[in-house]
């Protein structure tokens, strides 16, 4: 209890930032206005207007969020966003980091409770996790809390079979895979490897366990059945969209910060700084964590248990606690997790030295892993088994040095000080990203509401990309000038505006205003990994010099510029105003309701939203595919020559429909199964 106590302390130091009021948004972590955080309580759409760089995109692959936007969306009636997050994410995930190994580490019952906070503390407080958490990857992160728990019911199933855990479990894998289908994919090797390894124990239950997977897997199918009924139907292969940049070995090699030491330390490469690139020199100390691991080793021949004790368990008597349950096969589980801990060290480093062939292999050749062109993602193993070796070193040197009196409890003083003092930037408030709060600019409060205040359809451009509070919507889109040109730096972005091209491009897009942020949390324009205010000056000196641009002069630290002529979000191709008229409106991001009027002759219709072949119209019952138009776009060809109201609706959306039913009723199964089988269980006791 005293450890727990302890860990709550740090903890509170660590994360002290997320107890009080403030905003917190940092990397990956956005921030939303009240205006976009209300139109999250809706039905999930296949596809979304601010992806692709602001021309929208196929939504499917990422709705596992879906499962904490509605939530989002719901309390954002209520609260302010810093209030949210923290309800949603930032107390969740401290319940859970504190949580959540304990429970794995009871679970497996290799020591005592008086050990379990060092389970906790090893894989919450790590400066994998730190870094991660700092860099605002919260997906991830809540992923990666959810792997101990995984295990502990996976495992608690082997023990003893029921309905009840397999019910769990699939709910749990569900939650797993909506977060992050690279932690998913960790999560299920990693379940695979301990079937492998425990093979003896699945042969005798392979009947129950081939249940509990059909069960499991049902569940996990059935509830983001929303979103794969439309992707199963309009199925492409998502490694084909991905570029070199993702899929290449030259990717790996570029992602490979982290080298053998760093990972079988847990040492994160760009501890404590967090700058994407800048790895540092080996910190010596953090050995410290693989040395009290790995001396697990010298114990397990001591764990072993005679053929004659009990296969699953043995009893035996604690001085300092009461009568506490071990497993009888505990020397083969501590070498399942070294074997663990091995394992994920070398896959986190990634193509780095030794044998980083191996890994460029599996890259490129065995199925998923292409998602890991980051290999830090393997870190997570390596957490995972520490929180487990850890304390079961601790535990065995604590018992083995109790011939002396207040020596153990010195030396565990000592093992948890050491491990306090790896991570001093943390408490300290070193820390940079989602560990410090943040206050929003008065100049993008002001320029969200000239946006959001205008009637009719525009997009926005950013040079180089969106600011942090950069203000989006359906009807208003940001786009990333770096990403749209496909472009390095943004003064390239600058010298593309000035050309004919670049001036087309900016009309077909619908860009109203073209914007030079106030970089307020110096993070876009960077030279040398520092900021460089020199390079904004000259690139709004640039942009003043442009023709076609009117500076906007209500914002004093944001260059903005309007622009003399835009596309709306549909026209008429090669068709003047006396040709005909066309009217539009948005019934939501996948169905627009559009009417053309006063035209006599075949016409083309088109959609500035990225091209998608499931666009489609349908006209007179008749649909009518997509073909792309300027590279980039939609178009329709419609040959009648009347008047016609026309429906321009996204396929999968009807999928999605029948998809969500299936959601639905299975969180509904799931939850009266679990109420059954929960009142079933008490009845029993009475």
């Amino acid at each position: 209890m005293m450890g727990f106590l302890a860990l709550l302390v740090v903890i509170f130091f660590v994360f002290k930032n997320w107890f009080f009021g403030g905003l917190i948004t940092a990397g990956d972590w956005s921030f939303f206005y009240p205006e976009q955080i209300v139109g999250y309580f809706n039905l999930p759409f296949s596809w979304e207007t601010f992806r692709n760089a602001g021309l929208g995109g196929n939504s499917l692959l990422f709705q596992g969020v879906y499962f904490y936007n509605v939530p989002l969306g719901f309390l954002g009636k209520f609260f302010s966003y810093s209030t949210i997050e923290r309800i949603l994410w930032f107390f969740p995930i401290v319940l859970s980091g504190l949580l959540f190994p304990a429970i794995l580490a009871g679970q497996l019952k290799l020591f005592p409770r008086k050990f379990f906070f060092l389970s906790s503390f090893i894989f919450f407080l790590n400066s994998y996790f730190l870094m991660i958490m700092g860099g605002g990857q919260l997906t991830v992160v809540l992923a990666y809390l959810l792997i101990p728990l995984t295990l502990a019911v996976f495992v608690s199933f082997w023990e003893k079979a029921s309905a009840k855990k397999a019910i769990i479990f699939g709910l749990i894998l569900a939650l797993l895979v909506a977060w992050d289908f690279r932690i998913a994919y960790l999560g299920m090797g990693l379940l695979i490897f301990y079937s492998l390894f425990f093979y003896g124990q699945f042969l005798q239950n392979y009947k129950k366990i081939i249940i509990f997977l059909v069960m499991a897997g049902l569940i996990i199918l059935g509830i983001h059945g929303f979103w794969l009924l439309p992707f199963l139907f309009n199925f492409e292969n998502p490694a084909g969209s991905m570029s070199l940049a993702h899929t290449s070995s030259d990717a790996v090699n570029f992602f490979s910060f982290a080298k053998l030491e760093n990972t079988l330390s847990l040492l994160h490469p760009n501890w404590p700084e967090n700058i994407f690139g800048k790895s540092y020199f080996m910190k010596w100390e953090f050995l410290f964590i693989p040395i009290l691991a790995f001396s697990s080793l010298l114990f397990v021949n001591k764990s072993k248990v005679t053929k004659q004790k009990s296969k699953v368990q043995v009893k035996i008597q604690n001085c300092e606690e009461k009568q506490t349950t071990f497993r009888s096969d505990s020397e083969s589980v501590i070498i399942f997790f070294v074997i663990l801990g091995l394992a994920g060290a070398f896959l986190a480093k990634g193509s780095n030295w030794p044998f980083g062939e191996i890994y460029l292999g599996l890259f490129n050749y065995l199925p998923g892993m292409v998602m890991f062109r980051d290999s830090t993602k393997f870190y997570t193993l390596v957490a995972l088994s520490y929180s487990v070796l850890i304390p079961y070193s601790t535990w065995k040197i604590y018992e083995w040095l109790k011939f002396k009196k207040y020596i153990p409890s010195l030396f565990l003083l000592l093992v948890a000080c050491c491990l306090l003092l790896l991570i001093k930037p943390a408490w300290s408030g070193e820390l940079n990203g989602t560990f410090k709060p943040k206050i929003i600019p008065r100049e993008y409060v002001d320029l969200k509401n000239f946006i959001n205040d205008q009637p009719g359809f525009f997009r926005t451009f950013w040079i180089p990309q969106k600011q942090r509070f950069a203000f989006y919507s359906d009807n208003h889109p940001a786009i990333d000038g770096l990403y749209f040109f496909n472009l390095e730096n943004a003064s390239s972005v600058v010298d593309k505006l000035k050309t004919k091209e670049g001036e087309r491009e900016l009309f077909l897009s619908g860009v109203k205003y073209v914007i030079l942020p106030y970089d307020s949390e110096e993070e876009l324009f960077i030279k040398d990994r520092q900021y460089d205010s020199v390079t904004r000056v000259q690139l709004e000196k640039s942009l003043d010099k442009i023709i076609s641009f009117r500076k906007v002069k209500t914002f004093e630290k944001s260059a903005v510029y309007e622009t003399q002529n835009f596309t709306d979000r549909f026209w008429l191709e090669n068709l003047t105003q006396e040709d005909g008229s066309i009217e539009w409106r948005m019934i939501n991001p996948t169905q627009y309701l559009v009417t053309i009027k006063n035209f006599n002759k075949p016409v083309v219709l088109g959609f500035s939203e990225n091209y998608d072949p499931q666009w489609k119209v349908k006209i007179d019952g008749k649909e009518i595919k997509s073909q792309k138009i300027y590279d980039r776009f939609n178009s329709f060809k419609i040959d009648e020559n009347k008047n016609k109201n026309i429906i321009v609706e996204y396929s999968s959306q009807k999928y999605l429909s029948f998809g969500m039913a299936i959601t639905v009723l299975t969180l509904l199964i799931s939850a009266v199964t679990l109420i059954i089988l929960s009142g079933q269980r008490n009845e029993k006791k009475d």
